[in-house]
């Protein structure tokens, strides 16, 4: 039967041979041949299926044969899992979780002295913050020794405080303890809280404990001013000062202070620390109170008489001038306390040598005192004794003369006998030439 057929083909051929091989046939027949070789080379492979491998505690899986110790030149899609791992590293299409056996981790927590718990914790800082593989073990001791540390601090901390505070640093030692870091925070927070709170009501007392205490330094001061105890009364004032809290609300008290304590200082022989405090009085009440302020023109004032005494002239005659023209606005021009800085500059200019405006000081100085205070007020002997000398320095003894005679019997009808001997002693450091030695010894007889 087949070579019947076989004989019909070759038969078919013959007669159409031109047109088959030329033609269509010839692209039929390839087609047919074609996927004939096809389906037979194919016929005899397996298909293959993604491959698992495991050996211990390492898995590899991927779509390829091959082993783990062909990964190098694997080029399909690869899993490996070491251990518990769960640090990931890709590379290509090759995904490496690397991690640390659970032999490990209880190795390292005996090492740091901590729980396995606590270095499972730890791993899962160092994979947060992407801590290179080369710095793992330096940053693990790093953070078990700053974690003992935190413990040990914890244990260590008996301060008195608020039951509250007390209470969540307990919470906050038993969340560090199991690693539970977020919790510890979050009662750090409440802790902190609280004990702001506390803080600040703490603070207020120590403020108003501190401006009472320098209150009462300041009335000690008074106390031994009143005693004439300026070295004594200088240190309390002093202290004060240091006793009042920092802050805009306690600047203008602490300018009165410092004002105490150089006026004092003065007193007590101790020009440059007079000087200092009033310059420090100066600046707080220059910044903070009008310029023509009554009290920044007694800071002038006393400022200038402690530059007078150092022979600081030019300084001292600013000052007194910047003092005279705030009086002068506040009191008006003819007020008695306007006398005293009139007699301030009249010393200053007298002491530079300038004689004509010392004494036009030194009259109108005189002149107001008369008027406001009476021809027998002390205030007025003062000012002719200042006159005097004045006139004595240019050599006019008998207008000095005239003047110490007024002086001499103004004293003991203001002052009494009790204080003649305070008075002889006065007038002994004025009165120079044999003439006025003479009146002296004939007053006090």
């Amino acid at each position: 039967m087949i070579n019947d057929y076989w004989e019909k083909i070759k038969n078919w051929n013959e007669q159409n041979k031109t047109w088959f091989w030329g033609g269509i046939g010839g692209v039929i027949i390839t087609l047919i041949i074609t996927i004939a070789i096809t389906i037979y080379s194919n016929s005899g492979k397996q298909k293959t299926s993604p491959s698992t491998i495991k050996n211990n505690d390492i898995t590899v899986s991927g779509s390829n044969n091959n082993t783990f110790k062909d990964l190098k030149s694997t080029s399909g899609d690869v899993n490996i899992i070491t251990g518990n791992g769960n640090i990931n590293k890709t590379v290509n299409k090759t995904t490496i979780n690397q991690g640390i056996p659970h032999q490990d981790y209880l190795n390292l927590a005996k090492d740091f002295g901590i729980t396995e718990n606590a270095v499972k914790n730890f791993f899962k800082i160092i994979q947060q913050k992407e801590v290179p593989r080369k710095d793992w073990d330096a940053t693990l001791r790093q953070i078990a020794t700053r974690h003992k540390e935190l413990q040990t601090r914890l244990k260590q901390f008996n301060l008195l405080v608020d039951p509250e505070i007390k209470e969540l640093r307990l919470k906050a030692e038993e969340a560090i303890n199991n690693v539970d870091y977020d919790a510890a925070d979050k009662y750090f927070d409440e802790a902190l809280d609280r004990q702001m709170f506390c803080i600040n009501n703490a603070e207020k007392q120590l403020t108003n404990c501190k401006l009472s205490a320098a209150e009462m330094k300041v009335d000690k001061g008074d106390l031994e001013l009143i005693r004439i105890n300026y070295k004594s009364a200088t240190k309390l004032f002093k202290e004060a000062v240091e006793l009042v809290p920092d802050g805009d609300e306690h600047k203008l008290k602490k300018a009165e202070y410092l004002q105490k304590w150089g006026y004092t200082a003065y007193y007590a022989g101790l020009f440059f620390e007079s000087q200092t405090a009033l310059e420090q009085c100066l600046s707080i009440r220059e910044k903070l109170l009008p310029k023509d302020d009554k009290n920044v023109a007694t800071t002038l004032n006393n400022l200038a008489v402690t530059y007078y005494s150092q022979g600081k002239y030019e300084e001292a005659e600013a000052l007194f001038q910047r003092s005279l023209g705030i009086y002068e606005k506040y009191f008006g021009k003819d007020h008695s306390n306007i006398a005293n800085t009139l007699s301030n500059l009249g010393g200053v200019y007298m002491s530079q040598g300038k004689y004509e405006e010392a004494e036009s000081f030194y009259q109108r100085s005189l002149g107001i005192r008369e008027t406001r205070l009476g021809k027998d007020h002390p205030d007025v002997a003062s000012s002719l004794k200042d006159l005097a000398w004045l006139y004595k320095s240019q050599g006019k003894y008998e207008e000095a003369d005239h003047l110490y005679q007024r002086s001499l019997g103004i004293y003991p009808k203001a002052l009494g006998k009790k204080v003649q001997p305070n008075f002889k002693t006065i007038l002994q450091n004025y009165i120079i030439t044999s003439e006025e030695k003479k009146l002296l010894k004939k007053y006090l007889k």
